[in-house]
């Protein structure tokens, strides 16, 4: 049985790649559009994205040490 506590239908097509910020309550993602979004999941909400790929995204992820 699939569980779903929450649903964020941003991107336009699939999500390829998401990764989940270490210590916020944050998670960006990337897929087929070309976008990478940031999201806080405690608001539900996509917080802004990132344009100007020209091809989908696979992977993404938040640097180790910057910004936060």
């Amino acid at each position: 049985m699939k569980i779903i506590i929450a649903k964020f239908e941003d991107h336009e097509g699939p999500v390829r790649g998401i990764n989940f910020h270490n210590s916020l309550p944050l998670f960006v993602s990337g897929g087929d559009d070309g976008n990478v979004k940031v999201f806080n999941y405690k608001q539900k909400r996509c917080l802004f994205t990132l344009k100007g790929h020209i091809d989908y995204i696979r992977t993404v992820f938040f640097h180790h040490e910057l910004p936060w």
